[in-house]
């Protein structure tokens, strides 16, 4: 089975307000609703206390989904995500 991503660049939102445009990869939506993608970029150094709360990422088409951490590395980081 063939996964398709959708690229594009975003900004995300910390819940302590800060922002940073970023690139992002997001595969179709399942049949529940729910999205999964990856931030292509280090989460770490951006914000190194761990993320615990729901992040906003708006994508390059002006569409914002409420996204939650499930994995980060020094390489990118991966999501579940829902469109708002």
């Amino acid at each position: 089975m063939k996964v398709k991503f959708m690229t594009g660049l975003g900004t995300i939102e910390f819940p302590c307000g800060t922002r940073h445009t970023l690139p992002y990869a997001l595969n179709a939506r399942y049949s529940d609703g729910a999205i999964h993608g990856m931030l292509l970029a280090d989460l770490m150094a951006l914000h190194p206390e761990p993320i615990a709360h729901q992040l906003q990422l708006t994508c390059e088409d002006g569409e914002t989904l409420r996204l939650l951490i499930t994995h980060r590395t020094t390489k990118g980081a991966t999501f579940v995500a829902a469109m708002v």
